[in-house]
């Protein structure tokens, strides 16, 4: 057995043992900091071809563990899947460090797969070969003479420590209770769907295409548009177009700080911000999305080192103009946060702003470094994804519940949004309700509130339940905090009682 299928099958160890009959905890950032360790270990001893450590496997190795502390931290649907995403994106630069992060999820996702069909390919033909090496036959006997004795000894461990109590308790530090045939079986599938990814397959048609896709334009790209159209005609329909544009987004910016300075200190009683600010959301999307197609289209070729100055400060003028308008939507979006409260929408709005400013910097950069369409998709793609992972970190639930019962007037709560968050709401608004138990907001809603004492009761039995059910592999602090946070009330719930 070569050095690196025991590392993998020590790995594959590591992983089933923390994952079995678990939930998503503690366990995940602890398998990504084994799996890096390993994995690093292991190239030390079998140095790859088409890697070697260098800033995109820092970055893609801190991402990894970064997204396995977001779900130790916060365990939510986003950050297992960024978690899942961050593992191939991790295997993928790991064994061919020149992947972007697009192309090293499609490498490692095929190599998954490649991987699984070479493994089982690689079993019937040692099973149907009549004749084996002799290297193959050293291998097979070294193998028997570990696992063997080792797997008699584990039953006979078993039998003594039945029949006879005084041995179980001078044996019992040796806990194998975890082996089972159900934690057998789960190592199986955990070896088999990791195999692929551990013993790399390199796609190279994958590799190609990732080398041919370069980040500079060649000087001499010209492609069937720009050679029937010709520069010239090109050049003229860029200026026109581009003038336009800047027109008209000037004219829209003015109004908008016209509104924001003038009409939002003493808004109308009739202004909805709802109207307001998605309109202008929607419009957001649609013109960010045209603004970078058109750019790309724009300068893709010979415009970059054939097309004039003026052509050039025009497109930059109307980038900055871009940024200008998601500066207004992000000041429209605070008013609207500070006078209705917290959403998951009106979050979503700050962070569609935050993506679509880094797609418009990469695409000034694009256009002052002459760069390619696939400098842009990399560079945004990657950063996208990392803004993903930091969104993952933060508690939102809690977030919302904090801002919206100590910041907004109680008569423009929403309290069937916040309980429709989820448990980690329950605490906030248990301490909400006994500080306000005799206001109009409560009173005149007593169906909530019951809804609310028998959501609080259940979730704090399962927690109790969970905790007691499982070990410290599936330590997940936010859901730690909150059963610390739920046990300081006596609450039990009857419907029967009414608490109002």
């Amino acid at each position: 057995m070569s050095k690196k299928m025991l590392f993998y099958v020590g790995l594959v160890m590591i992983i089933a043992n923390m994952l079995y009959q678990e939930y998503w905890g503690l366990n995940t950032l602890i398998i990504s900091i084994v799996f890096v360790i390993i994995t690093a270990i292991n190239r030390i001893y079998e140095p790859l071809e088409n890697s070697s450590i260098s800033w995109k496997w820092w970055f893609a190795t801190l991402l990894f563990i970064t997204n396995g502390l977001a779900v130790f931290l916060i365990n939510t649907s986003l950050s297992n899947f960024v978690y899942f995403l961050s593992f191939l994106f991790y295997v993928g630069v790991h064994n061919e460090v020149k992947l972007s992060f697009p192309l090293g999820i499609v490498q490692s996702v095929q190599s998954s797969f490649s991987g699984l069909y070479h493994f089982f390919e690689t079993l019937i033909e040692r099973f149907q070969k009549k004749q084996t090496t002799k290297g193959s036959n050293k291998s097979f006997v070294r193998l028997l003479i570990y696992t063997v004795p080792l797997v008699i000894a584990i039953i006979f461990l078993k039998l003594y420590q039945n029949a006879d109590p005084t041995f179980y308790e001078w044996t019992k530090f040796i806990n194998l209770d975890w082996i089972s045939w159900g934690f057998i079986i789960f190592y199986f599938l955990i070896f088999l769907a990791c195999y692929g990814l551990f013993f790399f397959n390199v796609n190279k048609e994958i590799s190609s295409l990732e080398s041919n896709l370069e980040n500079n334009i060649s000087i001499n790209y010209t492609d069937k548009v720009e050679n029937y159209m010709g520069i010239g005609n090109e050049q003229k329909i860029a200026l026109s177009l581009l003038i336009t544009l800047n027109l008209m987004l000037l004219l829209y910016n003015i109004i908008d700080f016209r509104f924001i300075f003038i009409d939002l200190p003493n808004p109308e009683p009739t202004l909805r911000y709802s109207d307001l600010l998605h309109g202008g959301v929607n419009s957001l999307i649609a013109s960010i999305v045209l603004v970078i197609f058109i750019i790309t289209f724009i300068y893709r070729g010979q415009l970059n080192f054939q097309g004039s100055k003026l052509i050039r400060s025009l497109a930059l003028i109307w980038l900055i103009l871009n940024l200008l308008m998601v500066g207004t939507t992000v000041i429209k979006n605070y008013e609207y946060i500070t006078h209705w409260g917290l959403t998951y929408k009106r979050i979503g709005v700050y962070v569609y702003l935050l993506l679509a400013a880094s797609g418009l910097i990469f695409t000034f950069i694009k256009i002052l470094r002459v760069k390619s369409i696939w400098f842009l998709i990399r560079n945004v793609s990657l950063t996208f994804f990392t803004c993903f992972t930091l969104i993952g970190l933060v508690n939102w639930d809690k977030l919302i519940v904090n801002y919206n019962l100590t910041q907004v007037e109680s008569g423009h709560i929403d309290f069937y949004y916040l309980m429709s968050l989820g448990d980690e709401t329950y605490p906030d608004l248990m301490y909400y309700y006994n500080d306000h138990k005799h206001e109009p907001e409560i009173t005149n809603d007593p169906d909530l509130w019951h809804r609310l004492f028998e959501h609080f009761d259940s979730t704090r039995n399962y927690l109790r339940t969970k905790k007691q059910n499982t070990t410290w592999r599936s330590l997940n602090i936010r859901e730690k905090e909150l059963l610390e946070r739920m046990n300081k009330f006596n609450l039990i719930y009857t419907p029967k009682y009414n608490r109002l």
